[in-house]
């Protein structure tokens, strides 16, 4: 009779050298049968050496991390998560040996200062790797499979549009500012069949892991494998920027599909001649765009919303001076973490631009600002964006920002502590009175719509009634309408009327990208344009009244008694609440105020010669 079963050990581990990026690898070895146990043994190699040992690594999606499957391991019986087991089963070969690096194996888990030092060599280990295995899974319900033939089918499109996707980048982005584009010509049909059949790959839940961000980005090649089918991990992504593009033609909104989404924004960072960042144009992301880029992402550790960025040094080599202030460190505190990342993507914001919108990704929400919280001044990028409590960031401002030419001041003498910034600019005013926050229900109703805007207009302290049209207008839409293009003082007026009237006859108006195939002034696309831009501007955020009569529209967290003040080197005012100590505050976000969004104002403070503020955040 047996006697009963040994029970699983602990990994076997061993120190690592630091100072040579020593790594741990895993030698699979062969098998006849998938489902024979795995026998594996660990390998030290080090990163600085060359040549360095060809090796695969594996992207995959941790799962449950309480569910333990036993491998044997330099000859021993240990325990590994589910999901690890099923990936290094699935590449284990008949053919021969595998040699893998695999995180759950790889890295001791359980020693916190390890996985720190593993975790700031990340992008190392990724772009040292001959290729990427990714695994999304078993099939079991032939989803991946099925999904092959519209992938197919969209890509064809794609390549079609594109002369043999000769001129894919230009179609994709803009130029000038490197923003994704949408197609010019959504009434052109994306005759597909099955397309939802397309969600069967981009619903996995690899694409909204944190960690693929640069796992997707660092490595030379990557093919995705899910049960027995394996595809290029190009074309993948490239289908999923193609349907973002082609948005219009299909019968859902991108930013409903979490995977898909992510999946675009993926490709912009991964193909290296037809992302948004190509290298012939030596284009580089900033810091925040790289962070806002993770948010929405899951993730077991919330300090990895900074730490899962680090790997970037190795993508875009411009970026390493400003990740020089932040360490892989799992034993600080996570608003210390978020403080550092953020100070550092300021800085890296400072000596990139002119002018920056480096509070547009804070979106307060009630409770917030309490104390004892994450310093206000730091995003939450660790929190997935809701629609119904956050707002969208402000669209993109053509004209030069409220600071003007004023770059930004990060004043490192007067911060008090690592949880502190102190920044310079100018207080323009104080918050006379706020109105109720825009709901995603009130921006669906058209009575509520209108009467709401009929008690802001009496609030206002304006008596010129074209006046008061024209500016309520620009702040509605904080400047912008569809596709992102400045609404002029001289159309404003004309524009909004178009939308009043279409709300008076007791309806919304189409969805802007429908109504492109309409003439320019036709008053059902002005009523279109002008209402894409007053959803993405109003939404979660309110209508305010200042002491000095002017109007903005700024965060659902502001009340009366906050200031609006113009921070030096931010293209948008900032709404601050004053904390007891004079000169000390806290942020509620950034804001829309009509009259002083082009330099003007600040330009005229500074010929009367205002001395400059010191605001220190907290």
């Amino acid at each position: 009779m047996a006697g009963p079963r040994k029970r699983p050990r602990k990994l076997p581990y061993q120190k690592l050298d630091v100072g040579r990026k020593e790594i741990r690898l895993l030698v699979v070895k062969k098998a006849e049968f998938r489902s024979d146990d795995i026998y594996c043994e660990l390998r030290r190699a080090f990163l600085e050496d060359r040549p360095v040992p060809s090796y695969y690594t594996v992207s995959y999606v941790w799962g449950d991390i309480t569910t333990r499957t036993a491998i044997y391991l330099d000859g021993k019986r240990v325990e590994i998560g589910a999901s690890a087991e099923q990936a290094l089963r699935r590449f284990r070969t008949r053919e021969g040996d595998v040699l893998l690096w695999i995180d759950a194996v790889c890295i001791n888990q359980r020693d916190i200062v390890e996985r720190s030092q593993q975790v700031a060599i990340m992008g190392d280990i990724y772009s040292s790797a001959g290729h990427n295995l990714i695994w999304l899974g078993d099939d079991s319900d032939g989803s991946f499979a099925r999904a092959q033939v519209p992938l197919q089918a969209v890509l064809k499109d794609a390549r079609l549009a594109t002369s043999e996707y000769s001129d894919l980048q230009e179609r994709l982005y803009n130029k000038q500012s490197g923003s994704f584009l949408f197609s010019p010509d959504p009434s052109t049909p994306l005759d597909i069949d099955n397309l939802e059949d397309i969600h069967g790959i981009y619903d996995k839940a690899w694409f909204t892991r944190l960690w693929t961000f640069q796992e997707v980005a660092l490595p030379q090649s990557s093919t995705v494998y899910c049960g027995e089918v394996g595809t290029p991990l190009q074309r993948l992504l490239l289908a999923a920027a193609w349907l973002r593009y082609r948005e219009a033609a299909l019968p859902y909104r991108i930013n409903k599909m979490r995977g898909l989404r992510r999946a675009a924004v993926m490709w912009d960072h991964f193909d290296r001649d037809n992302g948004q960042y190509p290298v012939a144009r030596t284009l580089r992301p900033g810091m925040l765009g790289l962070f806002s880029a993770l948010e929405g992402a899951s993730a077991h550790d919330s300090k990895d919303f900074v730490f899962g960025l680090l790997g970037f040094r190795r993508r875009y080599p411009g970026i390493e001076h400003a990740l020089v202030g932040i360490s892989s460190d799992y034993t600080r505190s996570l608003g210390v973490i978020l403080c550092d990342a953020m100070r550092a993507a300021l800085m890296d914001e400072a000596k990139t631009y002119r002018g920056s919108r480096f509070f547009s990704h804070l979106s307060h929400r009630s409770g917030d600002l309490q104390p004892g919280n994450i310093p206000s001044w730091a995003p939450r990028w660790h929190i997935p964006w809701d629609q119904r409590l956050d707002a969208y960031p402000y669209r993109m401002l053509t004209a030069i920002g409220a600071c003007g030419d004023r770059g930004l001041e990060i004043l490192e003498s007067h911060a008090l502590s690592d949880i502190t910034l102190s920044l310079g600019g100018l207080v323009v005013g104080r918050v006379r009175g706020t109105a109720p926050v825009w709901t995603e229900n009130k921006l669906r109703s058209p009575s509520a719509i209108l009467r709401r805007l009929d008690c802001f207009r009496l609030s206002m302290n304006e008596e010129d009634e074209q006046r008061r049209m024209s500016s309520l207008a620009r702040t509605l839409v904080a400047g912008n309408i569809y596709p992102d293009v400045p609404l002029l003082p001289t159309a404003a007026t004309d524009t909004f009327r178009a939308l009043l009237d279409t709300l008076t006859r007791g309806k919304i108006p189409l969805y802007a990208p429908h109504a492109g195939h309409l003439a320019p002034g036709d008053p059902i696309r002005l009523a279109a344009d002008y209402f894409w831009g007053m959803y993405h501007s109003c939404r979660n955020r309110r209508l305010f009244t200042m002491t000095d009569r002017r109007i903005g529209l700024g965060p659902q967290v502001m009340e009366p008694g906050d200031v609006v003040a113009v921070v030096y080197g931010s293209l948008r005012p900032i709404v601050l609440r004053p904390l007891l100590d004079e000169g000390h505050y806290q942020v509620c976000g950034e804001a829309h105020v009509d009259d002083i969004m082009d330099g003007q104002w600040l330009a005229d403070q500074e010929a009367k010669g205002r001395k400059d503020e010191v605001f220190t955040l907290h």
